[in-house]
């Protein structure tokens, strides 16, 4: 047995990810790390005694090459012997409607897809090819953006039934175990290009990094961001508690009472902002946003900033407001035979 596969089913024992008998789903992109997963499951059928499907999702965004990675995985999972599945995906017109980058928009239609494949399907946990790499680029950004103490836990191994079997290996020990084996797989061009702030991180900063410092820097940061995210847990279970008693959602309007500001220290606040414009509005919240809106509590009654997007939060008497205006307001009159109601 390969030192590679011992090291994935000792990550799998270690973290239960796949009991036996169960049915997974997992995303082909063609790419090394999921033809690793891909091959990885199919040979070890029998021992987990689990049953297989993969699904591709075409972005539509290289022409050509992205139509060869879908037939790649089609002829792949033939040759297999398990189920195949391809999607389409209109990434670049989900972007434009919903204001969000590329990759972004991607990333949001591949876990939509993959949750209703899932469950249309019938399966019990999805499969992700995540890579240790990933998780050091994703603690990386976070990092560089600000995004707070959830953001240095990484990747997680497993949320709901979505599990990342290959965070314990790296990506170089992916693609030499591919090459000892002399089995193929794709390459997505547009990696190559450092206009994507991932990219840039993977191309020219992370290199430098282990050359410099450490050359185990994907262990290592693991290792972190695997400690910080059981710290996560005891931080969520408070901010859960905070929102429950200082805000409430109703007809799209966001309402945060002011005396969170004398109660709670600061990262409470912005953990709970940062949150709740996510869950509420899907907001990708910054640095910006949260002093603009802890400038209100120090602010006079009927005060209004903009945020980094078209959600504007207000100083009410006793409570800060957030709402995006745009959107229509359902509000609802209660009104007898003869009564006039003027609006606007």
């Amino acid at each position: 047995m390969k030192k590679t596969e011992q090291k994935v089913i000792g990550f799998i024992n270690r973290y239960k990810l796949v009991e036996q008998g169960e049915k997974l789903l997992i995303a082909l992109s063609g790419g090394p790390d999921s033809v690793f997963a891909l091959h990885f499951f199919h040979k070890y059928l029998k021992k987990y005694r689990i049953e297989l499907l993969a699904v591709h999702f075409n972005h539509n965004l290289r022409g050509k090459e992205s139509n060869q990675d879908e037939k790649f995985c089609e002829k792949l999972c033939e040759k297999l012997n398990i189920p195949f599945y391809s999607v389409q995906l209109d990434v670049k017109t989900f972007a434009k409607q919903n204001k969000l980058s590329i990759e972004e928009a991607a990333r949001k239609l591949r876990y939509a897809n993959l949750y209703e494949i899932g469950k249309d399907f019938d399966c019990d946990k999805i499969v992700t090819a995540h890579n240790q790499s990933d998780n050091t680029e994703t603690v990386l950004l976070n990092f560089f953006s600000g995004t707070g103490y959830s953001g240095f836990s990484g990747i997680p191994v497993q949320r709901e039934n979505i599990i990342r079997p290959l965070l314990c290996l790296t990506k170089q020990e992916i693609v030499e175990y591919l090459d000892s084996q002399k089995i193929r797989y794709r390459i997505d061009s547009s990696n190559l290009i450092n206009d994507y702030k991932r990219n840039f991180l993977r191309n020219k900063i992370i290199p430098q990094l282990k050359g410099k410092l450490n050359p185990s820097l994907d262990e290592a940061i693991f290792r972190s961001s695997k400690s910080l995210e059981s710290v996560s847990i005891y931080v969520d279970s408070l901010i859960n508690k905070v929102s429950k008693k200082y805000s409430s959602f109703e007809n799209n309007i966001l309402r945060i009472k002011s005396s969170i500001n004398v109660s709670n220290e600061e990262w409470i606040i912005g953990e709970l902002l940062k949150r709740l414009l996510r869950d509420k509005f899907s907001h990708d919240f910054d640095y910006n946003d949260y002093v603009k809106i802890k400038s209100l509590f120090e602010n006079q009654k009927g005060k209004t900033v903009q945020l980094s997007s078209k959600l504007s939060a207000t100083r009410e008497k006793d409570s800060i407001v957030i709402k995006n205006p745009e959107q229509d307001e359902n509000v609802e009159y209660a009104l007898k035979a003869g009564d006039t109601l003027k609006v606007g």
